[in-house]
């Protein structure tokens, strides 16, 4: 079987400037290479093609400095989540920027103490599934 991480390289080399998230990746790369996967897909701790997927997206994501490294031209997004990858003959600084939440567009400068609790409860309900209150002193 080949590597998860040269297989990702060749399909985003594939389709140029197509944002792709892990999971998207690995159901292409299982869909192109069905036959180099067999043999793992055959074995019994994976129940269903589900939890099969699950792992080459593991894989993919935890090679992803790894495939940085060997090419160049992969770039990734990390915020907003999911990360996505791409390939783009464009230097980095050319290439559009993600758009900026409303929270990450404000000037930090002009925040309060006060004014970055709602953020951070916010961040903390969204990111981390916590439900977060602030102690009045």
């Amino acid at each position: 079987m080949a590597n998860v991480g040269n297989l990702v390289i060749k399909l985003l080399k594939k389709t140029p400037e197509k944002r792709l998230t892990a999971r998207q990746l690995a159901v292409q790369i299982i869909h192109d290479n069905e036959a180099a996967f067999a043999t793992k897909r055959a074995n019994p701790r994976f129940e269903s093609d589900a939890e099969f997927t699950q792992q080459i997206v593991r894989e993919i994501s935890a090679s992803v400095s790894n495939i940085l490294k060997k090419d160049s031209n992969i770039h990734t997004i990390d915020n907003p989540k999911p990360r996505l990858f791409y390939w783009s003959n464009k230097p980095l600084s050319q290439d559009e920027e993600p758009s900026l939440t409303s929270s990450q567009s404000i000037n930090k400068e002009s925040l309060s103490e006060q004014d970055l609790y709602p953020l951070l409860i916010e961040y903390l309900h969204v990111e981390q599934q916590l439900y977060s209150l602030r102690i009045d002193e």
